[in-house]
């Protein structure tokens, strides 16, 4: 104070005053210090402090902390930890575990088994076993059985075949055909004995039979009848 009011009576704005300026301690602790404490300090108080406590610290607390705690965790709890939960562990259950149930198991069930049981049993089924009927059985049919027919069949045509209609083939088509039906699978049944039954019986059922028939016997029915005709 001793020091301020020297200042003031130095460097006063009047320079014409021959007396000093008395400034009390009480005036200058009243007016500069309360000035400085009303309005330096409590604006540093009311307006940067509490400006600090109420805008940057709840701002910290209401945006930030809730912000780690609504958004944040919660959205690690409601999004990565139900995530974990509702997409990782039933992404582990839904889609791993079920995965390995729905499309690894069922993919060994759907894929592998009825990979077996769709393409290896049915490729079984309709590219060896159809494969036999249409590669094996058709060039029985196409090229040995009509060797057999155009040059074998027309010389076993007036003796043999008459032999083979009446007692060997009633023979294979009543005791071999239905114990494969009686005895062996369904798929024997579906696959082997209608191969048999539609390519073979009904092979020598329209083309040797009818040709049997109609050349033997309409001279003689009641000669058919038996169970060794006459050969023609």
């Amino acid at each position: 104070l001793d020091n301020l009011k020297w200042t003031l009576e130095r460097f006063g704005s009047n320079k014409k005053r021959s007396k000093p300026i008395n400034i009390s301690r009480q005036q200058l602790h009243s007016s500069t210090a309360l000035q400085l404490h009303s309005s330096t300090a409590p604006q540093l108080h009311s307006s940067t402090a509490l400006q600090l406590h109420s805008s940057t610290a709840p701002q910290i607390y209401r945006s930030t902390a809730p912000q780690l705690h609504s958004s944040t965790d919660l959205q690690l709890y409601s999004s990565t930890a139900p995530q974990l939960h509702c997409s990782t562990v039933r992404l582990l259950y839904s889609s791993t575990s079920p995965q390995l149930h729905s499309s690894t198991a069922l993919q060994l069930h759907s894929s592998t088994a009825p990979q077996l049981h769709s393409s290896t049993a049915p490729q079984l089924h309709s590219s060896t076993a159809l494969q036999l009927h249409s590669s094996t059985a058709p060039q029985l049919h196409s090229s040995t059985a009509p060797q057999l027919h155009s040059s074998t069949a027309p010389q076993l045509y007036s003796s043999t075949a008459p032999q083979l209609h009446s007692s060997t083939v009633p023979q294979l088509y009543s005791s071999t055909a239905p114990q494969l039906h009686r005895s062996t699978d369904l798929q024997l049944h579906s696959s082997t004995v209608p191969q048999l039954h539609s390519s073979t019986a009904p092979q020598l059922h329209s083309s040797t039979a009818p040709q049997l028939y109609r050349s033997i016997s309409l001279p003689s029915v009641g000669g058919l009848c038996s169970s060794s005709p006459r050969p023609a």
